[in-house]
Protein backbone atom coordinates (compact mmCIF):
# COMPACT_ATOMS: atom_id res chain seq x y z
CA UNK A 1 0.00 0.00 0.00
CA UNK A 2 1.01 3.59 -0.56
CA UNK A 3 0.46 5.35 2.77
CA UNK A 4 0.81 9.01 3.74
CA UNK A 5 1.54 10.04 7.34
CA UNK A 6 0.65 13.69 8.07
CA UNK A 7 2.12 15.25 11.20
CA UNK A 8 3.00 18.90 11.99
CA UNK A 9 6.42 18.03 13.51
CA UNK A 10 8.78 15.14 12.86
CA UNK A 11 12.26 13.88 13.68
CA UNK A 12 14.51 15.35 14.88
CA UNK A 13 12.00 17.75 16.55
CA UNK A 14 11.66 15.50 19.61
CA UNK A 15 10.77 18.39 21.93
CA UNK A 16 7.21 18.17 20.56
CA UNK A 17 6.64 14.94 22.47
CA UNK A 18 5.36 11.40 21.98
CA UNK A 19 3.44 11.64 18.66
CA UNK A 20 6.76 11.99 16.79
CA UNK A 21 8.01 8.67 18.13
CA UNK A 22 4.66 7.01 17.43
CA UNK A 23 4.64 8.21 13.82
CA UNK A 24 8.29 7.27 13.29
CA UNK A 25 7.91 3.76 14.72
CA UNK A 26 4.72 3.07 12.74
CA UNK A 27 6.32 4.33 9.53
CA UNK A 28 9.53 2.33 9.96
CA UNK A 29 7.72 -0.91 10.70
CA UNK A 30 5.27 -0.45 7.82
CA UNK A 31 8.24 0.13 5.51
CA UNK A 32 9.76 -3.16 6.67
CA UNK A 33 6.48 -4.85 5.80
CA UNK A 34 6.72 -3.63 2.22
CA UNK A 35 4.50 -0.56 2.33
CA UNK A 36 5.49 2.67 0.55
CA UNK A 37 5.52 5.38 3.26
CA UNK A 38 5.67 9.15 2.87
CA UNK A 39 5.62 11.61 5.79
CA UNK A 40 4.59 15.23 5.19
CA UNK A 41 5.44 17.65 7.98
CA UNK A 42 6.84 21.14 8.63
CA UNK A 43 10.38 22.41 9.11
CA UNK A 44 9.96 23.25 12.81
CA UNK A 45 12.68 22.01 15.16
CA UNK A 46 11.85 24.08 18.24
CA UNK A 47 10.66 27.62 19.01
CA UNK A 48 13.84 29.19 17.62
CA UNK A 49 15.20 26.77 15.03
CA UNK A 50 14.14 25.12 11.81
CA UNK A 51 15.25 21.95 10.03
CA UNK A 52 17.20 22.92 6.92
CA UNK A 53 16.67 19.69 4.98
CA UNK A 54 13.24 19.80 3.33
CA UNK A 55 13.40 16.44 1.55
CA UNK A 56 15.17 13.32 2.72
CA UNK A 57 14.79 9.60 3.24
CA UNK A 58 14.95 8.14 6.75
CA UNK A 59 15.23 4.35 6.90
CA UNK A 60 13.20 3.98 3.72
CA UNK A 61 10.62 6.64 4.70
CA UNK A 62 10.25 9.56 2.30
CA UNK A 63 10.07 12.78 4.36
CA UNK A 64 8.79 16.04 2.86
CA UNK A 65 9.00 19.16 5.02
CA UNK A 66 7.17 22.42 4.25
CA UNK A 67 8.42 25.74 5.61
CA UNK A 68 6.24 27.31 8.29
CA UNK A 69 5.21 30.93 7.87
CA UNK A 70 6.29 31.47 11.49
CA UNK A 71 8.28 28.94 13.48
CA UNK A 72 7.53 30.81 16.72
CA UNK A 73 3.80 30.72 15.97
CA UNK A 74 4.00 27.00 15.24
CA UNK A 75 5.74 26.12 18.51
CA UNK A 76 3.92 28.48 20.86
CA UNK A 77 0.40 28.60 19.43
CA UNK A 78 0.05 25.42 17.36
CA UNK A 79 0.00 27.75 14.36
CA UNK A 80 1.43 25.43 11.72
CA UNK A 81 1.11 27.26 8.38
CA UNK A 82 3.16 25.19 5.93
CA UNK A 83 3.88 27.07 2.71
CA UNK A 84 3.04 24.98 -0.35
CA UNK A 85 1.26 22.14 1.44
CA UNK A 86 -2.14 23.00 -0.06
CA UNK A 87 -0.81 22.79 -3.62
CA UNK A 88 1.13 19.62 -2.87
CA UNK A 89 -1.95 17.96 -1.34
CA UNK A 90 -4.13 19.01 -4.28
CA UNK A 91 -1.75 17.31 -6.72
CA UNK A 92 -0.70 14.26 -4.68
CA UNK A 93 -3.32 13.08 -2.19
CA UNK A 94 -5.21 11.12 -4.85
CA UNK A 95 -2.11 8.95 -5.34
CA UNK A 96 -2.28 7.39 -1.85
CA UNK A 97 -4.25 4.35 -0.70
CA UNK A 98 -4.60 5.60 2.89
CA UNK A 99 -3.70 8.69 4.89
CA UNK A 100 -2.97 8.83 8.62
CA UNK A 101 -3.25 12.27 10.28
CA UNK A 102 -1.53 12.78 13.66
CA UNK A 103 -2.51 15.54 16.13
CA UNK A 104 -5.75 17.40 15.48
CA UNK A 105 -5.88 21.21 15.50
CA UNK A 106 -3.69 21.74 12.42
CA UNK A 107 -4.23 23.34 9.03
CA UNK A 108 -2.83 20.16 7.42
CA UNK A 109 -5.79 18.16 8.71
CA UNK A 110 -8.30 20.58 7.19
CA UNK A 111 -6.48 20.41 3.85
CA UNK A 112 -6.30 16.60 3.96
CA UNK A 113 -9.98 16.34 4.88
CA UNK A 114 -10.96 18.60 1.97
CA UNK A 115 -9.01 16.77 -0.72
CA UNK A 116 -9.71 13.28 0.64
CA UNK A 117 -13.42 14.03 0.41
CA UNK A 118 -12.96 15.39 -3.12
CA UNK A 119 -10.89 12.44 -4.37
CA UNK A 120 -12.57 9.77 -2.20
CA UNK A 121 -9.33 8.78 -0.47
CA UNK A 122 -9.78 7.27 3.04
CA UNK A 123 -8.04 9.06 5.89
CA UNK A 124 -7.60 8.25 9.58
CA UNK A 125 -7.32 10.80 12.39
CA UNK A 126 -5.28 10.12 15.55
CA UNK A 127 -5.70 13.08 17.97
CA UNK A 128 -3.14 11.78 20.53
CA UNK A 129 -5.25 13.04 23.45
CA UNK A 130 -5.69 16.61 22.14
CA UNK A 131 -9.51 16.40 22.30
CA UNK A 132 -9.76 15.81 26.05
CA UNK A 133 -11.82 18.37 28.03
CA UNK A 134 -8.84 19.08 30.31
CA UNK A 135 -6.60 19.95 27.38
CA UNK A 136 -9.32 22.09 25.82
CA UNK A 137 -9.36 24.23 28.98
CA UNK A 138 -5.63 24.23 29.71
CA UNK A 139 -4.41 26.71 27.08
CA UNK A 140 -6.25 28.98 24.61
CA UNK A 141 -9.60 27.48 25.68
CA UNK A 142 -11.71 30.10 23.88
CA UNK A 143 -9.80 29.63 20.64
CA UNK A 144 -9.96 25.84 20.96
CA UNK A 145 -13.71 25.98 21.51
CA UNK A 146 -14.12 27.91 18.27
CA UNK A 147 -11.64 25.67 16.47
CA UNK A 148 -13.45 22.52 17.57
CA UNK A 149 -16.53 23.63 15.65
CA UNK A 150 -14.40 24.38 12.59
CA UNK A 151 -12.54 21.08 12.84
CA UNK A 152 -15.62 18.92 13.42
CA UNK A 153 -15.79 18.26 9.67
CA UNK A 154 -12.37 16.60 9.87
CA UNK A 155 -13.71 14.02 12.33
CA UNK A 156 -16.93 13.55 10.39
CA UNK A 157 -15.16 13.12 7.03
CA UNK A 158 -12.60 10.65 8.39
CA UNK A 159 -12.86 6.95 7.73
CA UNK A 160 -11.66 6.07 11.23
CA UNK A 161 -10.50 7.77 14.41
CA UNK A 162 -7.81 6.12 16.52
CA UNK A 163 -8.31 6.52 20.28
CA UNK A 164 -5.51 5.39 22.56
CA UNK A 165 -7.76 4.35 25.44
CA UNK A 166 -11.39 3.73 26.32
CA UNK A 167 -11.35 7.08 28.10
CA UNK A 168 -10.25 8.92 24.95
CA UNK A 169 -13.01 7.18 23.00
CA UNK A 170 -15.58 8.46 25.51
CA UNK A 171 -14.16 11.99 25.20
CA UNK A 172 -14.45 11.92 21.41
CA UNK A 173 -18.02 10.59 21.53
CA UNK A 174 -18.94 13.49 23.85
CA UNK A 175 -18.10 15.86 20.98
CA UNK A 176 -20.47 14.07 18.60
CA UNK A 177 -22.06 10.72 19.45
CA UNK A 178 -22.35 9.93 15.73
CA UNK A 179 -18.59 9.39 15.71
CA UNK A 180 -18.77 6.26 17.90
CA UNK A 181 -18.78 3.77 15.02
CA UNK A 182 -15.66 5.35 13.52
CA UNK A 183 -13.52 4.95 16.64
CA UNK A 184 -10.97 2.16 17.04
CA UNK A 185 -9.06 1.81 20.32
CA UNK A 186 -5.40 1.12 19.56
CA UNK A 187 -2.80 1.92 22.24
CA UNK A 188 0.66 3.23 21.46
CA UNK A 189 3.22 0.50 20.92
CA UNK A 190 6.85 0.09 21.94
CA UNK A 191 9.73 -1.37 19.91
CA UNK A 192 11.13 -3.64 22.59
CA UNK A 193 14.44 -4.21 20.80
CA UNK A 194 15.37 -0.55 21.41
CA UNK A 195 15.46 -1.18 25.16
CA UNK A 196 17.73 -4.21 25.17
CA UNK A 197 21.29 -3.90 26.47
CA UNK A 198 20.68 -0.53 28.13
CA UNK A 199 22.82 -0.27 31.25
CA UNK A 200 22.75 1.99 34.28
CA UNK A 201 25.03 4.97 34.84
CA UNK A 202 26.03 6.73 38.05
CA UNK A 203 23.66 9.69 38.17
CA UNK A 204 25.06 10.78 41.53
CA UNK A 205 28.46 11.29 39.95
CA UNK A 206 27.11 12.73 36.68
CA UNK A 207 25.03 15.41 38.42
CA UNK A 208 27.12 15.74 41.60
CA UNK A 209 24.37 14.46 43.88
CA UNK A 210 24.73 13.20 47.46
CA UNK A 211 25.34 9.43 47.34
CA UNK A 212 22.52 8.71 49.80
CA UNK A 213 19.87 10.42 47.68
CA UNK A 214 17.16 8.36 46.06
CA UNK A 215 16.48 9.64 42.54
CA UNK A 216 12.87 10.19 41.52
CA UNK A 217 12.47 11.00 37.84
CA UNK A 218 10.11 12.89 35.59
CA UNK A 219 10.48 13.01 31.81
CA UNK A 220 8.33 15.01 29.45
CA UNK A 221 7.47 18.55 28.51
CA UNK A 222 7.55 21.12 31.29
CA UNK A 223 4.02 22.49 31.10
CA UNK A 224 1.01 22.99 33.38
CA UNK A 225 -0.94 19.94 32.24
CA UNK A 226 1.90 17.62 33.29
CA UNK A 227 1.28 18.48 36.96
CA UNK A 228 4.91 18.91 38.00
CA UNK A 229 3.71 21.48 40.56
CA UNK A 230 1.65 18.71 42.20
CA UNK A 231 4.71 16.46 42.38
CA UNK A 232 6.65 19.25 44.11
CA UNK A 233 3.99 19.48 46.84
CA UNK A 234 4.27 15.72 47.40
CA UNK A 235 8.08 15.76 47.48
CA UNK A 236 8.09 18.65 49.95
CA UNK A 237 6.35 16.30 52.41
CA UNK A 238 8.84 13.52 51.70
CA UNK A 239 12.10 15.40 51.95
CA UNK A 240 12.23 15.15 55.75
CA UNK A 241 11.67 11.38 55.67
CA UNK A 242 14.09 10.39 52.92
CA UNK A 243 17.04 11.93 51.10
CA UNK A 244 15.94 12.53 47.52
CA UNK A 245 16.57 14.27 44.23
CA UNK A 246 13.78 15.01 41.77
CA UNK A 247 15.23 14.82 38.26
CA UNK A 248 13.14 16.78 35.74
CA UNK A 249 14.04 15.79 32.18
CA UNK A 250 12.57 17.63 29.22
CA UNK A 251 12.03 20.95 27.42
CA UNK A 252 10.49 24.01 29.05
CA UNK A 253 7.17 25.11 27.55
CA UNK A 254 6.67 28.20 29.67
CA UNK A 255 6.23 26.61 33.10
CA UNK A 256 9.80 26.40 34.40
CA UNK A 257 9.93 29.90 35.93
CA UNK A 258 6.73 29.25 37.90
CA UNK A 259 8.10 25.91 39.07
CA UNK A 260 11.36 27.51 40.17
CA UNK A 261 9.38 29.98 42.29
CA UNK A 262 7.46 27.09 43.83
CA UNK A 263 10.69 25.16 44.47
CA UNK A 264 12.04 28.19 46.33
CA UNK A 265 8.84 28.52 48.35
CA UNK A 266 8.81 24.82 49.30
CA UNK A 267 12.55 24.90 50.17
CA UNK A 268 13.30 22.21 47.59
CA UNK A 269 16.15 23.97 45.82
CA UNK A 270 18.67 21.31 46.88
CA UNK A 271 16.30 18.52 45.88
CA UNK A 272 15.33 19.43 42.31
CA UNK A 273 17.45 19.33 39.17
CA UNK A 274 16.42 20.34 35.65
CA UNK A 275 18.51 18.42 33.10
CA UNK A 276 17.04 19.85 29.91
CA UNK A 277 16.38 17.55 26.94
CA UNK A 278 18.11 14.17 26.89
CA UNK A 279 18.02 12.00 23.78
CA UNK A 280 19.03 8.58 22.49
CA UNK A 281 21.16 6.30 24.63
CA UNK A 282 21.81 9.02 27.22
CA UNK A 283 18.06 9.39 27.81
CA UNK A 284 17.49 5.65 28.16
CA UNK A 285 20.47 5.16 30.49
CA UNK A 286 19.29 8.04 32.67
CA UNK A 287 15.76 6.59 32.88
CA UNK A 288 17.10 3.15 33.80
CA UNK A 289 19.32 4.66 36.51
CA UNK A 290 16.50 6.39 38.41
CA UNK A 291 14.99 4.64 41.43
CA UNK A 292 11.43 5.34 40.32
CA UNK A 293 9.35 7.75 38.26
CA UNK A 294 6.53 9.93 39.52
CA UNK A 295 3.90 11.25 37.11
CA UNK A 296 1.24 13.60 38.49
CA UNK A 297 -0.20 14.56 35.12
CA UNK A 298 -3.58 16.27 34.99
CA UNK A 299 -4.37 14.60 31.67
CA UNK A 300 -2.75 12.32 29.08
CA UNK A 301 -3.79 10.33 26.05
CA UNK A 302 -1.44 7.40 26.58
CA UNK A 303 2.07 8.71 27.34
CA UNK A 304 4.93 7.04 25.48
CA UNK A 305 7.24 7.93 28.37
CA UNK A 306 5.31 5.66 30.75
CA UNK A 307 5.70 2.78 28.30
CA UNK A 308 9.41 3.47 27.74
CA UNK A 309 10.08 3.55 31.47
CA UNK A 310 8.21 0.27 31.93
CA UNK A 311 10.19 -1.28 29.06
CA UNK A 312 13.37 -0.38 30.94
CA UNK A 313 12.06 -2.09 34.08
CA UNK A 314 11.77 1.00 36.26
CA UNK A 315 8.82 1.15 38.72
CA UNK A 316 6.41 4.09 38.41
CA UNK A 317 3.81 5.88 40.46
CA UNK A 318 1.33 7.49 38.09
CA UNK A 319 -1.90 9.47 38.26
CA UNK A 320 -5.05 7.82 36.94
CA UNK A 321 -5.13 10.66 34.42
CA UNK A 322 -2.19 8.98 32.64
CA UNK A 323 -4.71 6.31 31.55
CA UNK A 324 -2.34 3.36 31.82
CA UNK A 325 -4.14 1.22 34.45
CA UNK A 326 -2.13 -1.81 33.30
CA UNK A 327 0.88 -0.48 35.23
CA UNK A 328 -0.82 -1.13 38.58
CA UNK A 329 -3.07 -3.97 37.43
CA UNK A 330 -0.08 -6.13 36.50
CA UNK A 331 2.25 -5.00 39.27
CA UNK A 332 4.61 -2.60 37.51
CA UNK A 333 3.87 0.32 39.81
CA UNK A 334 1.12 2.20 41.62
CA UNK A 335 -1.76 4.29 40.30
CA UNK A 336 -3.41 7.05 42.33
CA UNK A 337 -5.97 9.85 42.34
CA UNK A 338 -4.47 13.31 42.38
CA UNK A 339 -6.41 14.13 45.57
CA UNK A 340 -4.68 11.30 47.48
CA UNK A 341 -1.42 13.05 48.38
CA UNK A 342 -0.94 11.15 51.64
CA UNK A 343 -1.39 7.79 49.93
CA UNK A 344 1.07 8.83 47.22
CA UNK A 345 3.79 9.58 49.77
CA UNK A 346 3.18 6.20 51.43
CA UNK A 347 3.53 4.41 48.09
CA UNK A 348 6.74 6.26 47.24
CA UNK A 349 8.27 5.35 50.58
CA UNK A 350 7.20 1.71 50.32
CA UNK A 351 8.89 1.36 46.93
CA UNK A 352 12.08 3.17 47.91
CA UNK A 353 12.48 1.39 51.25
CA UNK A 354 11.65 -2.17 50.16
CA UNK A 355 14.25 -3.57 47.71
CA UNK A 356 12.31 -6.83 47.28
CA UNK A 357 9.14 -4.97 46.25
CA UNK A 358 11.18 -2.66 44.03
CA UNK A 359 12.75 -5.62 42.22
CA UNK A 360 9.37 -7.30 41.78
CA UNK A 361 7.84 -4.14 40.31
CA UNK A 362 10.84 -3.71 38.04
CA UNK A 363 10.38 -7.19 36.57
CA UNK A 364 6.62 -6.78 36.22
CA UNK A 365 6.93 -3.39 34.52
CA UNK A 366 8.85 -4.91 31.63
CA UNK A 367 6.29 -7.70 31.28
CA UNK A 368 3.42 -5.19 31.09
CA UNK A 369 4.92 -3.66 27.95
CA UNK A 370 5.87 -7.01 26.46
CA UNK A 371 2.35 -8.43 26.87
CA UNK A 372 0.16 -5.39 26.13
CA UNK A 373 2.11 -2.65 24.32
CA UNK A 374 4.48 -4.46 21.96
CA UNK A 375 4.51 -2.51 18.67
CA UNK A 376 4.11 -5.74 16.71
CA UNK A 377 0.70 -6.24 18.33
CA UNK A 378 -0.56 -2.66 18.00
CA UNK A 379 0.79 -2.13 14.48
CA UNK A 380 -1.18 -5.08 13.15
CA UNK A 381 -4.37 -3.30 14.27
CA UNK A 382 -3.32 -0.08 12.55
CA UNK A 383 -2.45 -1.95 9.37
CA UNK A 384 -5.85 -3.64 9.36
CA UNK A 385 -7.58 -0.23 9.50
CA UNK A 386 -5.58 0.92 6.46
CA UNK A 387 -6.66 -2.17 4.52
CA UNK A 388 -10.38 -2.03 5.34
Amino acid sequence: MKILQVIPYFVPAYSYGGPIKVCLDISQELTKRGHDITVTTTDTLDSKNRIATLKEEINGIKVIRFKNVSNWLAKNYNGYLPIGFYSWAKNNIKNFDAIHCHDFFTLQNIVVSHFCKKYKVPFIVQPHGTLSPVRQKARFKTIKKIFLKLFLDVLQNSKNIIALTENEKTEIISIDNKLENKIAIIPNGIKLEEFKNIGKIDLHEKYNLPKENKIIGYIGRIQYIKGIDIALEILAKLKNEISLTYLIIGPDEGEKTKLEDKIEKLKLKKNVLFTGILEGKEKLETIKSCDLFLFTSRNEGLPMTVLEIAALGVPQIISRECHVPEIEKYGGGFEFNLTEENKITEKILSLLNDPVLHQKFSRNANNVVRNYFDLKITLKKVENIYKL
